[in-house]
């Protein structure tokens, strides 16, 4: 009779503070205490508790489940902006690097014609002053 007065105590006490846990444990108590007549209200209540937590408890598997995968994809998208980023990265360092060959390579191509212009006017000068010197030694 105490036991059966103390999982009382312990149904209301968890139905005042709004634990449906601990008010099914109650209830779990109370129906192995209790006689026929008050086991089909317990039953009843506990079938409905316990129904309701499976359900409480799915939503919040679903729910983390969800989360879990929406942090998965966005870890995977992360990695795939990361990885375009370094490819993007790289491909801008090559268009540099080429860039900078180019501009060398044409600032070569320019003192070479340069140094072909000027000593191919040296070598005319000379021809020039070598054909006045022929002509006025002639002379």
């Amino acid at each position: 009779a105490k036991a059966k007065q103390f999982a009382l105590a312990y149904m209301e006490t968890a139905k005042e503070i709004g634990n449906p846990n601990a008010e099914a444990d109650a209830i779990k108590k109370l129906l192995s205490l209790s006689n026929s007549p008050d086991k089909e209200q317990y039953l009843k209540r506990y079938l409905f508790l316990n129904d309701s937590l499976k359900d409480a408890n799915l939503k919040t598997r679903y729910r983390f489940a969800k989360i879990k995968f929406d942090e998965e994809r966005k870890q995977q998208q992360i990695a795939l902006l990361e990885a375009e980023n370094t490819t993007m990265s790289l491909k801008a360092e090559k268009f540099k690097t080429g860039t900078t060959i180019s501009s060398l390579s044409a600032l070569l191509v320019l003192i070479t014609a340069a140094a072909l212009l000027y000593t191919v006017r040296q070598k005319s000068k000379r021809e020039r002053i070598k054909q006045v010197y022929l002509t006025e030694s002639r002379i």
